[in-house]
């Protein structure tokens, strides 16, 4: 049994369930389970293990809404860690790090991000040897923890524009997919002009419980008529996810069997031969499963998910031996990892999969973020960064799929029980719309990055997650159109 233990003295910098979305993991980025305990101003972190490791903590900054931040490494001690002091004491490590790091693979390192770094470093030493009053230290640290952010906002940049200068002198266009799910409702001229301006390739849905209401009888017209409208405009197609293990992606009919592993597996494989038999030839890309972090359903526990997603590949691959095949990962960053009841972290399961020799064509990162629960609160870009290269070891093309809300409040079109988190949509102008200018020049800056999707196009539909699509509920098109498409002009096919 190990003890975290730490003075909050930040609370005006908490959401009310900061503490809920808290996250411990080890060097390897895997959460721990854990169990908060508060003691008047000390929170204590009961977990199973005593190794050293990090806490990740939403956190309210000044210029950039609510942001999941770190601590260092930290070893278990009898004395309690000031909570605002080690955020901002590792706030200002990822940078300084990110710095080194850089440069050591020739960044050229801005003069801005460099001063900045700086200063976060002169308030962090007196943030750690304040002794006058708390307020004071509190106020230190927040001070790093600005200038740390102000400075990674610089490095990210420079990264982006050195790595994407790299890159075009290869090819003066990029392939990479920018791709949008475009759900199974006709598109009406407006909103199909703006696909084509903005993206370069379409998601068409397979979804099972749409396709097959009753066992045996398919409806495909929805997904027909928009694989022909991809291929009259020209776009790329990407298909599926063709299994999606949560209540919104398995027929209703499927559930009389659970408990049944082996006639699950049965139909699981035999949609799985039909989708691909019908639309052989007309798919760039195959998503085959997805939502591998969803909730336990059809009591079906991981090891059994793993097992039907092995058969349904092996299933695919008969089909189609020549085609690509995609698994998207949700919640990447392993938040269901906080409960006892999963055990399996998402990077871990990917791996088995790499190595299992049945022909993965490439991984997707399913990113829902600022929703709660069910998502990912919102992350640094050096975080996201981190992320990505940390997948990326695993030699495969990522695929990053991506949702984030425009705006918060309720969306009875919504059918995911997930709310925005209130502290992203902080700030000026369009929260989507920032976030897709920050979040995806660096996605795109990024080789292993082979493609980003957008998972919601229409909030007049029904729709997985509240106020995540472009368009809003009466079809107008959100800011974030526009600078996808300013994006795919300026850097790909």
């Amino acid at each position: 049994m190990g003890i975290m233990r730490f003075v909050v003295d930040c609370a005006d910098r908490l959401a009310a369930d900061a503490l809920d979305r808290l996250l411990l993991s080890g060097t390897d980025l895997v959460p721990w389970p854990h169990k908060l305990r508060r003691e008047d101003d000390t929170l204590f972190l009961v977990r199973e293990v005593s190794d050293s490791g990090n806490v990740y903590l939403p956190w309210m900054t000044s210029d950039h809404g609510e942001v999941v931040l770190a601590t260092a490494t930290l070893m278990e001690r009898e004395r309690p860690y000031r909570l605002s002091v080690e955020i901002a004491r590792g706030t200002l490590q990822q940078v300084r790090n990110y710095v080194a790091e850089w440069r050591a693979i020739g960044l050229v390192v801005p003069e801005a991000a460099m001063q900045a770094v700086h200063e976060a470093t002169a308030a962090f030493s007196c943030a750690a040897t304040w002794q006058r009053s708390s307020d004071g230290v509190l106020a230190y640290s927040q001070a790093t923890i600005d200038h740390a952010l102000r400075a990674a906002d610089h490095l990210v940049t420079a990264y982006v524009d050195q790595a994407m200068a790299v890159r075009h002198r290869s090819a003066a266009q990029l392939e990479t997919i920018l791709a949008v799910a475009i759900g199974r409702k006709r598109l009406n001229e407006p909103i199909a002009s703006a696909v084509e301006r903005a993206f370069n390739t379409a998601v068409v849905s397979l979804n099972w419980r749409r396709i097959e209401t009753s066992e045996g009888d398919y409806n495909w017209s929805s997904t027909d008529r928009q694989i022909r409208w991809c291929h009259d405009k020209g776009l790329g197609m990407v298909a599926g996810p063709i299994v999606r293990f949560d209540t919104g992606g398995l027929p209703d009919w499927l559930f009389l069997w659970e408990d049944d592993f082996d006639n699950i597996a049965a139909f699981v494989t035999g949609y799985v031969k039909a989708a691909i038999e019908r639309y052989r030839g007309k798919v760039s890309i195959w998503r085959l499963a997805a939502r591998l972090g969803a909730d336990r359903i059809l009591s079906l526990s991981e090891e059994e998910k793993l097992r039907l997603v092995v058969m349904a590949l092996e299933t695919a691959r008969a089909a189609h031996p020549t085609a690509a095949f995609t698994i998207s990962f949700d919640q990447p960053w392993g938040e269901d990892l906080r409960s006892d009841d999963v055990d399996l972290a998402p990077l871990y399961l990917a791996d088995t999969l790499t190595r299992s020799g049945l022909g993965l064509s490439g991984i997707e990162l399913e990113m829902n973020v600022g929703y709660h629960p069910h998502g990912s609160s919102r992350r640094s870009l050096l975080s996201f960064n981190r992320l990505v290269d940390q997948w990326g070891m695993l030699g495969l093309p990522l695929y990053i799929s991506l949702t984030y809300p425009s705006q918060g409040g309720s969306d009875a079109k919504a059918r995911v029980d997930s709310t925005p988190v209130p502290g992203v949509l902080e700030g000026s102008g369009d929260p989507q719309e920032r976030f897709v200018a920050d979040l995806v020049p660096l996605l795109l800056a990024k080789p292993i990055v082979a493609g980003v999707v957008w998972n919601q196009l229409r909030d007049g539909v029904a729709h997985d997650f509240a106020h995540g699509g472009l368009f809003d509920a009466d079809d107008h098109p959100k800011p974030a159109v526009d600078t996808l498409s300013r994006l795919r002009q300026q850097h790909l096919v």
